[in-house]
Formats: C-alpha cells, sequence, structure tokens
C-alpha cells in the first residue's frame, strides 16, 4: 500500500446524528476507476486524523497520461469512531490543494441516508417538456412560478426550441406562444439574469442552428408574463464563454464574455481572458478592470450578503469562485470541490451550488455559502447525473432541474425526468418517459 502525499484526493466528511459515524468522499478524478480506497485512523483529545491509501504501486496525478478513465468517478466509505466527534477537528494531512484540508462537513438533524437512496415521484402528468439542454430555468417572483425555455434537444433530430413552460411541484405546463408573436426565437446557450429593480428577468444572447458560432446580440426581457425585445447589445455572448448577473447594488447588469479577437474553433479560449461589460439605463459599456477573469466560467449571481456579485469558474481542481465589486475581478478562497459548480440563488437559503456533472445513482451534493465557508446543505442522496441549469422555486422553496443525460456503456442515454431537492428531504425524482437513446455528440 502507497500513501498518497501530494495529490487532491480528499473532498469531504460527512458527520452521522450518533457523531461518531463519518462518510468519507473522495473525487474520482484523481483515481484511477476500480483501485481500491484503504483508509486508517487515528484519534487524539483534539484531531481525528485519516490517513489515506491506494492499492496501487503508483500514484496518479489528474494531469499524466497513464491511459486509465478518470472522469466523473466518486469513491465512498465510512469510518467509526471510537468516541463522539464533538469539537475535534477532521483532518487528512498531505490530501488536500495547497496544504489547507478541503472539509465538507455538516452534522444531520436527522439519521443520514444511504447515499444511493433518494424517493422517487411519478404523477399522471398532462404533457412532459422534450429533454432539453442548453436553455434556461429561471424563478418569476411576481408570478411565484419557475419557468422553463428554449434550449436544444437531447432527442432527434436535435434542434433549438423556443416553447415555455411552468412547474407547479408535481408537472410541467405548457405555455401558449402570445397572439402578437413576441418572444425570442429558437435559441440555445443564452446567458440569463434576473433584474429586481425593473421586476424582470433578462435574456441576452446565444445562438442559432446546428453551430455554436452563430451569436446572437438580442436582449429579451421577461416581466408581467410577456416577452418584450429591448435594444441589442454591441457585443454577442453565449454560455459557452461568457456568464452575466445583475447588481442592484450599482444599478446595472454585469457582463463577461469572449473578446471579439477571440475565434471558436481556431483560438484556444485559456489563451483569452474574459472582457468585461457594464448596461444599465444610460446604454453599454465596457470597463478595463485590472484584474479579468479567465475561461472558462460557468454562471454568476449577486452575494446580497456582502455587496458582490460571485462568478463559478470550471477547472481541472474544483469550482473557482471570483468576485466582482463593481470595480476590479477578484479570485475568492471560497473554492468548491466540484468541477464545474453552478450558482443559484436559494432565497432564504442563501446561494446554494449544485455540481452540474456526475453519474446515475451518485450522491448530488448542494452546498451552502455561509460567511466564506461551503458546507454540503441537507441530506445527501443520490441526484440527477446532470444539473441542467437548476433554479430555486422560492415558493415551494425546493431546486428545480429538468432533463438528465448520461453515457451507458457506448449508448448515451437521456431523459425527461424532473428533479427537486429541498433542505429537509435532498432529492426527489419525479419520473418523465423512460429513456432513450441520443446523439452521442450534441452541436
Amino acid at each position: 500500500m502507497l500513501i498518497i502525499p501530494d495529490f487532491t484526493v480528499w473532498d469531504g466528511a460527512v458527520v452521522g446524528r450518533d457523531d461518531r459515524t463519518v462518510t468519507l468522499y473522495f473525487p474520482g478524478g484523481n483515481i484511477c476507476t476500480g483501485f481500491p480506497l484503504r483508509v486508517d485512523v487515528s484519534e487524539t483529545s483534539t484531531r481525528v486524523v485519516f490517513s489515506v491509501y491506494l492499492g496501487v504501486a503508483r500514484v496518479v496525478h489528474p494531469n499524466a497520461q497513464f491511459g486509465c478513465t478518470t472522469e466523473g468517478h466518486e469513491y465512498i466509505t465510512t469510518v467509526k469512531l471510537s468516541s463522539p466527534l464533538g469539537s475535534r477537528q477532521i483532518d487528512a494531512p498531505g490530501l488536500a490543494r495547497g496544504g489547507n484540508p478541503r472539509i465538507v462537513a455538516h452534522l444531520y438533524s436527522s439519521p443520514p441516508p444511504s447515499a444511493s437512496a433518494s424517493a422517487t415521484a411519478s404523477p399522471s402528468c398532462a404533457a412532459v417538456p422534450e429533454a432539453r439542454w442548453l436553455g434556461v430555468t429561471f424563478y418569476d417572483p411576481q408570478a411565484q412560478q419557475v419557468f422553463l425555455y428554449g434550449g436544444q434537444t437531447l432527442t432527434l433530430p436535435i434542434r433549438e426550441v423556443s416553447d415555455m413552460w411552468t412547474w407547479n411541484g408535481r408537472c410541467w405546463t405548457y405555455v401558449p406562444a402570445p397572439s402578437d408573436g413576441q418572444l425570442p426565437t429558437a435559441r440555445a446557450r443564452e446567458l440569463t439574469a434576473y433584474d429586481p429593480e425593473h421586476k424582470r428577468f433578462l435574456l441576452f444572447g446565444g445562438t442559432i442552428g446546428q453551430t455554436a458560432f452563430a451569436f446572437l446580440p438580442e436582449v429579451w426581457s421577461w416581466a408581467g408574463g410577456q416577452w418584450s425585445r429591448l435594444p441589442d447589445a454591441p457585443i454577442v455572448a453565449t454560455s459557452d464563454g461568457g456568464a452575466m448577473a445583475y447588481d442592484p447594488s450599482r444599478h446595472e447588469l454585469v457582463v463577461v464574455t469572449m473578446p471579439p479577437a477571440f475565434h471558436w474553433g481556431i483560438d484556444d479560449p485559456n489563451a483569452f481572458p474574459l472582457d468585461t461589460w457594464l448596461r444599465n439605463d444610460q446604454g453599454w459599456r465596457q470597463v478595463q478592470p485590472q484584474h479579468k477573469m479567465p475561461f472558462a466560467p460557468v454562471n454568476m449571481i449577486f452575494d446580497s450578503s456582502r455587496d458582490r456579485i460571485l462568478a463559478s469558474r470550471e477547472t481541472q481542481n474544483g469550482t473557482e469562485i471570483w468576485s466582482w465589486d463593481g470595480q476590479d475581478w477578484n479570485l475568492t478562497s471560497d473554492h468548491l470541490p466540484g468541477a464545474r459548480a453552478v450558482l443559484v440563488d436559494g432565497g432564504d437559503l442563501g446561494i446554494l451550488a449544485v455540481d452540474s456533472t456526475g453519474l446515475p445513482g451518485q450522491p448530488r451534493p448542494v452546498y451552502r455559502l455561509t460567511g466564506d465557508q461551503w458546507s454540503v446543505a441537507g441530506p445527501l442522496t443520490t441526484g440527477p447525473s446532470l444539473s441542467l441549469s437548476p433554479a430555486f422555486d422560492q415558493s415551494r422553496r425546493e431546486l428545480v432541474t429538468f432533463s438528465d443525460s448520461w453515457q451507458n456503456g457506448a449508448a448515451p442515454l437521456t431523459t425527461d425526468d424532473t428533479w427537486t431537492w429541498t433542505f429537509a428531504a435532498g432529492w426527489v425524482r419525479h419520473a418523465g418517459h423512460a429513456p432513450v437513446s441520443l446523439n452521442p455528440s450534441p452541436a
């Protein structure tokens, strides 16, 4: 057995209600699939120390090329302490990035559920939206409903759509197109943000057609149950290389996007820092902050507790969190374990984050930001393989995400399931139709 002294395999610990059962999680992106783990524990009056071993002859760094499958797998093991944890510190020396152990701990107020268990609800619904990705799901505070709009279908023939649906906690209901024809055309990869000052949901950019390179400068507003087109932006943006959020403290929309010199399919996006644009009632303007956010942003959200905008950024070693104070971008210490975490306004729960990628039948943690620390929120239960554009329904106090897709051997599968999450119960699957095969490479 070989101890791993330098590489990040430590992801988190969840402490059971008995204060003695500790469940450990290790992201498989750093470990070759199928390699067994051994965990030794030593206890003192102040610390509980875990030593983690791999049953292999060498350490596999995530960037090393050893021909092994590493992506998406997670290892789980449970350790019983000799005495209650109490106020003792959980530690795993040498197993955390930068020498600072990344501990995600949560003390359950109810018995910890099995990581493979989640409830399933199968109501009789009149209709279900077509499975999709690259669209938007958003909560309308005035209507007190979650809306689903647009995206690209995950069933053949693959195409962009412009239909709209609402979620009532059990089923989806189709929203008829307006008689005046005022609505965004079919598109995918659009950016979205809620503007509380004008009580409207803003939609910007996106792509049309089967190519990812036909960008739109359009800006649309959803308010009072109607779409209205606003003046076009002087730039284009998509969710592939951009993000946006509304800053109510400074009364402006904040957008990051790839610079005009960048060309998709030709240039390396990692070599191009993102441009920052602001939009208020007087129009658009580009600003030149001292620091620029690197590629690739996931999404952005306003943090009212700290009067700042937070942006999540996908990296090989977890999700970075960047902040915008109205003048400059700065990398925060609020990193997340998941490789691609989506930030969500959780209403009275504050800011939540969901790792948007994974495997079927695996636990899907939801994280909650308290001060500068992320911790697992609610029970850890099986969730969707992909969390596609989650939104928080503040009236029902639940996360909502529609559609799921995963790899089943060589055959990619997709469903039109809806998943919901609550702080009390974790994830619940609202079953749609049986899984179907899809194009393995949606455009």
